[in-house]
């Protein structure tokens, strides 16, 4: 059976492929079962929302206990993989900035232990774009949608917040920097997964050496309707302030 996680970080499509993942009949799927949040991290380890909250219509079976924010993650982890499961492919969902510190955050050196764990990881070139969407998401809570068109909001981020930001979506655990060296990779650009999305879960299939099929179109939608220099009020002033810094490269719009 393959073991095999999908990470990123947040506002890179992963949970509009753990919605086409967890359908697959020969996958077992968990969402966000390190999530910072107890509430979330319950759900998900049940397998009644995925992606941070996103409720399942129904829960699914083959629930299991959340792990405590006060151990280590090892054994856990031991027991989730070496069940006695009728699926091909097992695996769940973890954040770039999930469980960064505390007892917890040995799962990051659990993963890249054990090179037998494939890795899925999305990526988004554009580090204003993820910010952009985090902080829209933040202020409305509005993390997905399905389609309905929703009001347009803009927003002031001062420079040192920003520049915040900037630091926390790029910084990668350590154990996971040299993952590719170790272990099997399958990397998907935020831009295939919006506009090329059966091609993306068929390299998935392939990755994971599953039975391909056909998919339908993701549930959940892209919210984004303006462009980082539409959607901040200060887009000026933040290219101005970080024109000479390695994050002048972002400030495309």
């Amino acid at each position: 059976m393959t073991k095999f996680i999908l990470c990123g970080f947040p506002r890179t499509g992963t949970t509009v492929i753990s919605g086409s993942i967890i359908s697959h009949p020969e996958v077992l799927f968990y969402g966000e079962i390190f999530n910072n949040t107890p509430e979330v991290r319950d759900a998900e380890a049940q397998r009644i929302t995925l992606g941070a909250g996103w409720k399942l219509e129904t829960a699914l079976e083959w629930g299991i206990s959340a792990c405590s924010y006060k151990e280590s993650t090892y054994k856990y982890l031991d027991e989730l993989f070496k069940r006695e499961v009728p699926f091909k492919a097992i695996g769940f969902k973890i954040m770039f900035d999930q469980v960064i510190e505390g007892p917890n955050s040995d799962v990051w050196n659990y993963i890249a232990s054990d090179p037998e764990i494939r890795i899925i990881r999305t990526k988004r070139e554009n580090l204003i774009e993820i910010i952009c969407s985090y902080v829209r998401a933040s202020m409305t809570r509005r993390w997905h949608t399905t389609g309905e068109r929703l009001p347009n909001h803009r927003y002031v981020i001062p420079p040192h917040e920003f520049l915040g930001l900037f630091q926390r979506f790029e910084k990668i655990p350590v154990p996971m920097q040299e993952i590719d060296r170790s272990h099997q990779v399958l990397e998907l650009d935020y831009g295939l997964i919006s506009n090329d999305f059966q091609g993306c879960m068929s390299n998935i299939s392939s990755f994971l050496d599953l039975t391909s099929r056909e998919v339908s179109s993701p549930r959940l939608k892209k919210i984004a309707q303006m462009k980082p220099n539409e959607e901040l009020v200060n887009y000026e002033e933040l290219k101005q302030f970080f024109q000479n810094t390695q994050y002048s490269k972002y400030f495309i719009f």
